[in-house]
């Protein structure tokens, strides 16, 4: 019996499906939820309980997104590229999860009928955004930008031996040929 190729494909799971954007952007996002996790009781208001959740989800599209398409589509894992990604992607997952949080309760206001006027509105929530995200950075970044840092080297690293691994295999099997 006979499988097709497109099956064979999709039951062997291998290592370049965990790309190394995908690998960082897991294990970032992870440890960021974890901090933001380990911050809540102490800093939370009422029906704060979940932000964790999706401060990783949110870290986990921005990383996975930027290290894509300025990394792995370039090519270019040199180190000045990787730390500049790295840094760059804290303050705007901390934006893009403010920015998230205020459309979604206002989104959430307009279906519960909730007093509009305590509840910003998506063109105000670009400036409130900011401001939640400057604070924010100040009890969070401080961790996230070394975390990220060191996550990305260490990535890179392990992408650039696996592909002289691959190479040099490639290698002496075109040499036994």
């Amino acid at each position: 019996m006979r499988i097709n190729n497109n099956v064979r494909r999709m039951l062997n799971f291998n290592k370049k499906r965990m790309t190394y954007s995908l690998k960082y952007a897991l294990l970032f996002s992870i440890l960021s939820s974890l901090i933001v996790a380990s911050l809540i009781p102490v800093s939370a208001a009422q029906g704060w309980d979940f932000l964790w959740i999706y401060f990783g989800i949110t870290t986990f599209l921005i990383t996975n997104t930027l290290f894509i398409f300025f990394i792995e589509r370039k090519g270019k894992f040199n180190n000045t590229r990787i730390i500049i990604i790295a840094i760059i992607l804290v303050p705007l997952s901390h934006w893009l999860f403010w920015y998230g949080f205020l459309v979604i309760n206002y989104i959430e206001g307009i279906f519960f009928n909730y007093q509009m006027d305590k509840i910003t509105n998506p063109i105000n929530g670009i400036i409130g955004a900011s401001v939640y995200s400057s604070v924010s950075l100040i009890f969070i970044a401080w961790i996230q930008i070394p975390i990220s840092i060191a996550l990305s080297l260490f990535f890179k690293n392990k992408k650039v031996s696996n592909e002289k691994i691959d190479g040099l295999l490639k290698n002496n099997i075109n040499i036994k040929q």
